[in-house]
């Protein structure tokens, strides 16, 4: 589900991300933020130490001595939390209780949200979307594709023609009757990965390639963005529909 205004979503996370996420959060040292509802002044930064069995996170308080010495005023409270992880902010509620030693225990509440900014949410290639990109006069089929960049996969033998760095003007993007013209993309990474052939179902080596896009104007952006959009939330409604 995507909670949204003009530039920013909310999209709930799943169970398997849930998981992921809180396994993350107690096996990586990361900050994570906690307040009091309408009391974004009094947030209070801790650390994730470790994870128990009951899957609540492990915490250290973040800061000076003072801080570390003096109990939290979140412990036994229902908080708001925040944390970032690859690039993505997420949002939930949860309880705080304390424990010896200077440690707190996290108890992460449903749901978690997951903070994207419009121009990267994204759709993938399948029977409903066809995403072409055109370099260089040749057309390549897309993986996924977001209004600030596209994956496509390419013949091993484009291996030294898209590299990393690489800028190529002029490129055309295309989903399904959908068309934008791209000013400039430039490769980000590239990988090699195996996928399956459609006509004769056999299992064929690619090049993936990642491309951020350069150039847009505002307005063209927001037009990529905003049929990035309605075609994902037709996505997630029709999945919706045939779960019931």
């Amino acid at each position: 589900m995507i909670y949204s205004n003009d530039k920013h979503f909310f999209n709930k996370i799943n169970n398997q991300e849930r998981e992921e996420l809180l396994n993350h959060l107690g096996n990586t040292s990361c900050d994570i933020f906690l307040w009091l509802k309408n009391e974004p002044e009094n947030l209070e930064q801790f650390k994730s130490v470790g994870i128990l069995s009951d899957k609540r996170i492990c915490l250290e308080i973040s800061g000076s001595l003072l801080k570390k010495i003096t109990s939290s005023t979140l412990v036994n409270k229902t908080i708001l939390i925040k944390f970032n992880i690859k690039n993505y902010f997420y949002f939930s509620t949860g309880h705080l209780s304390s424990g010896a030693d200077n440690r707190y225990y996290l108890l992460v509440g449903s749901p978690i949200f997951r903070h994207e900014q419009r121009k990267d949410f994204r759709i993938e290639a399948s029977r409903l979307h066809r995403i072409q990109f055109k370099v260089d006069d040749e057309v390549f089929e897309g993986l996924d594709v977001s209004a600030g960049g596209i994956s496509f996969k390419a013949k091993i033998k484009n291996n030294d023609r898209f590299k990393p760095g690489n800028n190529y003007p002029g490129c055309k993007l295309r989903i399904n009757q959908f068309q934008c013209n791209i000013r400039s993309a430039k490769v980000v990474k590239t990988f090699e990965k195996i996928y399956k052939d459609k006509t004769d179902g056999k299992n064929y080596k690619f090049l993936t390639v990642c491309l951020q896009f350069h150039g847009l104007t505002e307005e063209e952006e927001n037009a990529l963005a905003s049929f990035i959009l309605n075609e994902a939330r037709g996505i997630m409604l029709a999945k919706k529909f045939l779960s019931k």
